[in-house]
C-alpha cells in the first residue's frame, strides 16, 4: 500500500507540472499571435516526449489544478497556476514559448528593397530627320523598381524652347509600360506646322504706298520671330518721309508666324528739314547784307530750294561799295536734316582800284627799259662818232655776227626805244588827266 501509494503520488505530481507547462505554452503563444481584440494561443504541435504524457494528462487530470484568470483589453484566457519550484526536475518544461502579444502596433509594410532595380526610361522628341527639338526628359530614373509603371509625356502640338510649333506624327508602342532591367528610350517623332507670311507696308498719311515688301514668305514654321524696322524713307520725287505709327489693324512690329497670314503696316509723315540761309559777307568775314532767309525751318525734307535769285553783283551800303568776288557751290539744292547756309564773299569797290592800279604800275616797270640802259646806249653812240675806225670795226664785227639787212640795226633800236618811252609818257599824263 505504501509503495503504491508513492507511486500513484509521484505520477500524479509529474501530470500536474507538465500541464502546467503545457498551459503556459499555450498561453504565451495566444500573446505573441493575437490581435488588438483577441488573444489568441497557438496549437504547438507536440514532440514524441511529450505525447505519452498528453495522453495520461487527459485521463488522470483532476480539480487539484487551480487555475487563474488573466485578462486582456478584449479578451481573456485562462492560465494554470502551480508551484513550479521544482520545474527543472522534468527536462520536457525547459523548452523555449513562443507567444505574438496583441498591441495597437500594426504590422510593417512589405517593401521593394529586395527587389531589382531597374534602367533608367527616357523620352526624346525628334523631327523627321533624325533631328532633336527639344531637351530629353527622363521619365523613370535608373534604380527604379523593375515593374515600376511608367507613361511618357508626348505633347500635340509641341512648342519647343525656341517658340517653333510642331504637330506630333510617330509615336512608340512603349509610350507607357513596366520599368525592366534595361535602359529604355521612347522617341517621339514630329513635323513642323507652316504658317502663313508676313508682309510689310509702308503708308504716307495722305494714302501713298511708299514701299510694300514680303518680310517672310508663306510655309514658314509657325513660332518663327520676325522684326520689321522703320527707317526714312525717300519717295520718287526725293521727298522724305518718317516714320509716325503703326496703323490699328496692322500686326505687331515684332512677333512670330501664325498659321494666318499677317500684314505689319507703317503710317509716315513729312519729315521736317532745317532752315535755309543766305549770308552776306566781304573777304574779312565782316557782314556785308542782312542776312536772308530762302527755305524756313519745318519745310520737309527734299524740298528743293534755289538762292540765286538773292545774289547780289554789287551792294551798297554806308557810302562804300562792294563787289561779289566769290560765289559759292551750294547756291541750289535741297532742304535736309540740318540747317544750310549760302554764303556770298564781296570786296570793297576802293580797294579793288587801288589793286588795280597797283597791279598796272608793275606791269610797266617790267616793261620800260631803265635809265641805265639808255645812257650806256647812248654814250655809245658818242663814242662810235668819235672814232671812225672803232665803227667800222664794230660794224665789220657786226657783220660777221648779223645777216646782211642793208640798215644800221643801232639805228633801228634807238628809233624803237624812243618811241616806245614817248608812248608810255603820253599814255600817263592822259591818265592823270
Amino acid at each position: 500500500m505504501g509503495k503504491r501509494f508513492r507511486y500513484l503520488h509521484k505520477e500524479q505530481f509529474g501530470i500536474r507540472k507538465l500541464t502546467i507547462g503545457i498551459c503556459s505554452c499555450l498561453i504565451g503563444l495566444g500573446l505573441v499571435y493575437s490581435s488588438p481584440a483577441t488573444v489568441e494561443a497557438e496549437a504547438v504541435q507536440p514532440t514524441q516526449a511529450t505525447e505519452s504524457f498528453l495522453t495520461t494528462a487527459d485521463t488522470t487530470l483532476s480539480t487539484d489544478v487551480a487555475v487563474e484568470t488573466v485578462s486582456t483589453a478584449d479578451a481573456s484566457t485562462s492560465i494554470p497556476a502551480s508551484d513550479t519550484s521544482n520545474s527543472n526536475n522534468n527536462p520536457s518544461l525547459s523548452a523555449p514559448i513562443a507567444a505574438v502579444v496583441s498591441s495597437d502596433t500594426k504590422p510593417a509594410a512589405t517593401t521593394n528593397q529586395d527587389q531589382q532595380a531597374g534602367g533608367q526610361v527616357t523620352a526624346i522628341y525628334l523631327d523627321v530627320d533624325g533631328n532633336s527639338i527639344q531637351d530629353d526628359v527622363i521619365v523613370q530614373p535608373a534604380g527604379t523598381p523593375v515593374g515600376t509603371p511608367y507613361t511618357a509625356e508626348k505633347p500635340d502640338p509641341l512648342r519647343n524652347d525656341a517658340g517653333l510649333l510642331y504637330k506630333l506624327v510617330g509615336v512608340p508602342e512603349h509610350a507607357s509600360g513596366l520599368v525592366d532591367e534595361y535602359d529604355s528610350i521612347i522617341a517621339f517623332f514630329y513635323e513642323p506646322i507652316l504658317g502663313g507670311a508676313v508682309n510689310l507696308r509702308y503708308v504716307t498719311d495722305t494714302g501713298i504706298v511708299l514701299h510694300e515688301e514680303t518680310l517672310l514668305p508663306e510655309n514658314t514654321q509657325v513660332g518663327t520671330a520676325y522684326t520689321s524696322q522703320q527707317d526714312d524713307l525717300t519717295d520718287a520725287d526725293g521727298f522724305v518721309w518718317t516714320y509716325s505709327q503703326l496703323e490699328a489693324s496692322s500686326a505687331p512690329a515684332s512677333g512670330r508666324v501664325t498659321p494666318e497670314m499677317q500684314q505689319i503696316i507703317y503710317l509716315y509723315t513729312a519729315k521736317a528739314g532745317e532752315q535755309v540761309t543766305v549770308n552776306y559777307r566781304d573777304d574779312k568775314g565782316n557782314m556785308v547784307l542782312e542776312d536772308a532767309v530762302v527755305q524756313p525751318a519745318g519745310v520737309q525734307v527734299g524740298t528743293p530750294y534755289n538762292a540765286s535769285q538773292l545774289q547780289r553783283d554789287v551792294i551798297e551800303r554806308d557810302g562804300k561799295k562792294y563787289q561779289l568776288i566769290t560765289t559759292p557751290n551750294n547756291v541750289t539744292g535741297y532742304v535736309s536734316a540740318q540747317e544750310i547756309v549760302v554764303t556770298y564773299v564781296y570786296q570793297l569797290l576802293s580797294e579793288q582800284k587801288t589793286a588795280a592800279k597797283q597791279a598796272d604800275s608793275q606791269t610797266i616797270e617790267e616793261n620800260t627799259p631803265s635809265t641805265t640802259a639808255l645812257l650806256g646806249y647812248q654814250k655809245y653812240q658818242e663814242e662810235s662818232l668819235a672814232n671812225p675806225i672803232s665803227k667800222a670795226k664794230t660794224a665789220t664785227m657786226s657783220a660777221e655776227r648779223l645777216p646782211e639787212t642793208g640798215s644800221d640795226s643801232f639805228g633801228w633800236l634807238s628809233c624803237l626805244g624812243l618811241v616806245w618811252i614817248s608812248g608810255i609818257v603820253f599814255f600817263k599824263k592822259k591818265e592823270n588827266s
